[in-house]
């Protein structure tokens, strides 16, 4: 009796260690267990970085791309997102660049890229030219981006004439006018800082006007032909003489004129731009010049000369009076004959 007793005894003995186990186990671990799993590796990260951009290239495995994700901060374990299949069946995940705007967990991730949500249109390649002027600019740009009128590049570039750098650059789609500003002037400051502008005596309005006259008198010229020029530039404001640039004239009626014949009424237009009836630098710069032309700007070369032309052949000519530059004048411009091959020829041997 005694013994069935106890054997009772151990049985119920038994049955509470198995149930307080099964409670521990279904109520305490698990849930535990759980609740650490999602809030360490499956929640959003404490510190989302915000504004991350990652690019999921065609054939990159959930492995690979749990990886990235994992590497940049934006989930907690790339192997659990590797799993994702497991829990997401016949879902593939689309490439593309993605931006991540604000936090997600580890399955909202794996849904946003397998809905294609937050990729980023392809950037628009845009190239400004060395010498153009801002009006110019927007009007290429306003047919390269949707989103951009001209009268808007104008109005967010106007304080800024001289500082979209000539370059290529690439363009998110969704800039606004001011977005695209900014990225042509950080470019500008980029390449301005590889001068001590600080050491001239002149402020950096004045080296940008004269680079940008440079520029659009001798884009396609040398460095020392620009340095030439620049010198001459010093010259003629040195004695107070008019600068008398044709290039002005492109900027002051925003059209083609840049490749036709200056006329008289146009060197009669009442602009501060019109070098031929005002002395001095132009108000503003009057295009986007190069590295080195502002370069020439800051290091014009010494010279005695007063005059330049470029002449039909491409070639600079210049003139200490104002005799020897008509003669130039009539020689290379408007009685310019080109030389036959032969006589390029002998030239070259003499040399």
């Amino acid at each position: 009796m005694i013994k069935l007793e106890l054997e009772k005894e151990k049985h119920e003995i038994k049955g509470n260690h198995i149930f307080l186990s099964l409670f521990f186990l279904l109520f305490i671990v698990f849930p535990a267990l759980a609740s650490f799993s999602y809030f360490y590796i499956v929640s959003p990260v404490g510190k989302f970085p915000s504004g991350s951009i990652i690019e999921i290239e065609k054939g990159d495995s959930l492995k690979k791309i749990g990886k990235k994700l994992e590497n940049a901060g934006i989930i907690r374990s790339g192997k659990v997102f590797s799993y994702g299949n497991y829990f997401f069946k016949n879902k593939t995940l689309k490439s593309g660049k993605y931006s991540f705007d604000k936090k997600l967990d580890t399955w909202g991730i794996f849904e946003k890229l397998s809905k294609g949500e937050g990729v980023i249109p392809d950037d628009i390649k845009f190239i400004i030219k060395e010498g153009e002027p801002n009006w110019l600019i927007a009007k290429h740009l306003a047919k390269k981006m949707k989103n951009i009128e001209e009268d808007d590049f104008i109005a967010a570039a106007k304080e800024y004439e001289g500082e979209m750098y000539p370059n290529t650059y690439n363009l998110n789609p969704k800039w606004d006018a001011k977005s695209v500003v900014s990225r042509f002037r950080k470019e500008f400051q980029r390449q301005l800082d590889r001068f001590n502008i600080k050491l001239s005596k002149e402020t950096k309005k004045e080296i940008l006007i004269k680079a940008s006259l440079i520029e659009s008198e001798a884009g396609v010229a040398n460095y020392e032909t620009k340095r030439h020029v620049a010198g001459i530039i010093e010259n003629r404001l040195k004695k107070n003489m008019n600068l008398q640039i044709d290039a002005v004239f492109f900027y002051i009626f925003k059209d083609s004129i840049k490749n036709r014949r200056v006329l008289k009424r146009h060197l009669k237009v009442d602009s501060r731009y019109n070098t031929y009836k005002y002395s001095g630098l132009p108000p503003s710069p009057i295009s986007n010049p190069s590295i080195w032309s502002i370069r020439a700007a800051l290091n014009p070369m010494k010279t005695n000369d007063l005059y330049y032309i470029t002449g039909k052949d491409g070639i600079f000519y210049y003139a200490k009076t104002g005799v020897k530059h008509n003669l130039n004048v009539k020689k290379y411009l408007r009685n310019y004959i080109p030389k036959k091959e032969d006589e390029i020829k002998k030239e070259g041997e003499k040399k």
